[in-house]
């Protein structure tokens, strides 16, 4: 059972099992078997008054006398062989023993205080004695027997007793046998169910313990590809970035080394004094516009670095920190430009300038990334041209971002699915089917927000994130 004790509910339904086996015991000994011994005493009761009040007419004299002659005695006798009586006595008023079964009981006294409350009231008191038992005289009782007193009434004065004892060894072994056997029969069925049950529970318990290490070793697995994929979109970005710096370096570049090259020219001039003021106005001409293309390339390629640099860091780090979303977006759209590059995408952002989240920059910028990149390889896949827009504004609290593109736009299916992870329309095509579903786990892991998705065929896709800003 080492699995069912490994699964909350199902240990529980197995003690519960377990109690209610040893509630349907215990309700035999303590419930069932005293009720048999109930009717069983009854039973011997009603026999018992009803021997009584035969041979009371035998033993009373008609008037207030208890009166036992040869005739009542024989009829005791013949009462106690059919009824199979183990012994039956008469007692008078005070308790003593005026007649018995066994001559050796007459003339004792019964001290009990029976004959002072219960008897002279009427009631009938009655008991079963075990083998080897004490009756209510202190008697030693050598068989199984109901012992029955009988009060003696004549118009309503209390005259004396019948005390009978009912041997009940065989129906007291009957009984025993159909209650042992009934017990058994219910303690097998029990059991055989309990054993079902365990098997059952081990087998649920083995199958719900095999899928949480599935789901644990999935887990992880899925988190090893969100990151690969994190990092192959770093890596995507260090591409572009990289192609995207190599043209103002390399105008840079081609213009520095037009400049040395007139520089060493007007520098051989001068060395043998045939330079002209011509010369030196050309030079400083070619010097300044030099200068001017040199500076202007650099610059761009420190603001592509700069950019680069910092979405990079949001990436790696999951750090909380004050940004500016217009700044965040305009940093993702100049780090995918070389995507850009060879169509004739349009990109709007309305997004005030001095909005600001506190939050991680990081994900957001992922989030952004995966979004274009979508639109990109998804919306825009046939299309040489096409609109993207970010529409960004804050109010009750509440951050709300709305992505937009004109591409070919979702089906119902691809719609209900598209943050499902590993789920793409571009298998074998280099989709991973994770772009979305990270965008999805980081907007409401790590942003605790919401995203949702609007789109049909041919009208583009729209997505709506919303982000609490407290």
């Amino acid at each position: 059972m080492k699995y069912t004790l490994k699964v909350g509910y199902l240990k529980a339904i197995l003690f519960a099992s377990c109690l209610i086996l040893g509630a349907m015991l215990a309700y035999n000994s303590l419930v069932v078997y005293p009720s048999f011994n109930r009717m069983l005493t009854q039973n011997t009761e009603e026999e018992a008054v009803r021997v009584a009040s035969h041979l009371a007419g035998e033993v009373l004299d008609g008037g207030n006398e208890l009166r036992i002659d040869a005739d009542a005695a024989a009829m005791i006798r013949e009462a106690r062989d059919h009824f199979r009586l183990w012994k039956l006595k008469i007692f008078n008023a005070d308790g003593e023993t005026v007649h018995s079964t066994d001559p050796g009981d007459i003339g004792t006294v019964n001290t009990s205080s029976i004959f002072r409350n219960e008897l002279p009231a009427g009631q009938v008191l009655s008991k079963v004695v075990r083998k080897d038992g004490m009756s209510s005289e202190g008697q030693p009782v050598p068989l199984d027997i109901t012992e029955t007193y009988i009060p003696l009434l004549s118009a309503g004065q209390f005259l004396g007793a019948f005390e009978i004892y009912y041997d009940i060894t065989e129906r007291k072994a009957r009984q025993d046998q159909n209650l042992l056997r009934a017990t058994l029969v219910s303690a097998v069925i029990a059991l055989l169910f309990f054993g079902v049950l365990v098997f059952f529970l081990e087998r649920m318990g083995r199958n719900i313990f095999e899928r949480k290490i599935a789901e644990q070793k999935l887990i992880v697995y899925q988190k090893q590809l969100v990151e690969s994929e994190k990092m192959a979109s770093l890596g995507g970005l260090v591409a572009g970035v990289a192609h995207e710096i190599n043209t103002p370096v390399g105008v840079a570049v081609t213009v520095a080394s037009s400049l040395d090259a007139r520089t060493r020219e007007c520098r051989e001039l001068l060395l043998s004094h045939q330079i002209k003021r011509s010369d030196l106005q050309k030079y400083f001409e070619t010097a300044g516009n030099s200068a001017a293309v040199i500076l202007t390339s650099l610059r761009q390629a420190a603001d592509l670095i700069k950019s680069f640099k910092q979405v990079a860091i949001d990436q790696s780090r999951q750090e909380k920190r004050q940004f500016r979303v217009r700044q965040c977006i305009d940093d993702v759209l100049l780090s995918l430009k070389p995507k850009f590059r060879h169509n004739a995408y349009q990109v709007k952002v309305n997004c005030p300038e001095d909005l600001e989240l506190n939050s991680d920059p990081g994900a957001l910028t992922q989030i952004f990334t995966n979004l274009v990149s979508n639109s990109l390889t998804h919306g825009f896949a046939e299309a040489e041209q096409g609109l993207l827009s970010f529409d960004v504004r804050s109010g009750e609290g509440v951050l709300e971002i709305r992505y937009a593109d004109n591409g070919a736009g979702m089906d119902a299916e691809t719609l209900r699915n598209i943050f499902e992870p590993f789920f793409t329309t571009k298998r074998g095509q280099g989709g991973s089917g994770l772009g979305m579903h990270i965008a999805y786990n980081l907007v409401s892991q790590t942003l605790n927000g919401t995203i949702a998705c609007e789109s049909s065929p041919g009208q583009g896709a729209i997505f709506t994130i919303r982000i609490p800003l407290g």
